[in-house]
């Protein structure tokens, strides 16, 4: 899924716009990627860095939970009473299911690493991160090829702006202060205007001026970029 999309698959109907779908699955995979390479060459005694990398985890391991729960307990219901067959909806929630003690054992890992500062505990995080990364590629790669056109073809935009109005307000004000600074990093201009506007225009304002600033700080103290 490399563009949002704005039409029901095979009509010229107006549709979902999947554009924050799309920016969350690029994040996502953005993020591990990075975690991965970064912990793997982190010196483990670089106690600043190894916790700037702890927090960076932590805001990937809540904003990763927060959206497959929305896809849990909002999307795939929601679709699975419009379909015959429920067997993909069935695979994407087992595979979210899979994925929750790898999220678990990389976050243990971090504690390991925090407490020791040894290199095998390093090396055990960075197996562990690459581990997850391999595994929730699969699985996005999986709800993309197949979720998608389910939700394109049994939601209407109305539903979906619902649902989405539903995740954005499920995150409190700092919570959305590091969610949008994360989710439109590295954005085309289109998608970040789509993302932000959602916002109102003080909270627009705030994005540019206070929490993406903020952001890329974090980001430096993480990747030293």
């Amino acid at each position: 899924m490399t563009e949002h999309t704005r039409v029901h698959a095979g009509t010229d109907r107006p549709g979902v716009d999947l554009t924050m779908m799309t920016l969350i699955h690029a994040a996502l995979r953005r993020d591990l990627d990075r975690l991965t390479t970064a912990v793997a060459a982190v010196e483990p005694a670089n106690e600043g860095r190894v916790e700037a990398l702890r927090e960076r985890w932590s805001l990937f391991a809540k904003l990763l939970h927060h959206h497959h729960a929305g896809e849990d307990q909002r999307v795939w219901p929601l679709i699975a009473d419009r379909i015959p067959d429920r067997s993909v909806l069935d695979a994407l929630e087992t595979e979210h299911a899979t994925l929750d003690p790898l999220v678990a054992q990389a976050g243990d890992g971090f504690d390991r690493l925090k407490a020791d500062s040894s290199v095998p505990a390093r090396d055990a995080l960075a197996a562990s991160l690459g581990e997850l990364r391999d595994r929730l590629g699969a699985h996005l790669g999986h709800e993309e090829r197949d979720g998608v056109p389910l939700i394109l073809a049994h939601v209407g935009p109305e539903e979906w702006a619902a649902y989405e109005l539903y995740q954005k307000n499920a995150l409190g004000p700092q919570e959305q202060a590091q969610f949008f600074p994360w989710v439109i990093e590295g954005a085309s201009a289109d998608h970040r205007e789509t993302a932000l506007g959602v916002l109102p225009a003080p909270a627009r304002v705030l994005a540019a001026t206070t929490w993406e600033p903020a952001y890329r700080a974090r980001v430096a103290a993480a990747f030293g970029s």
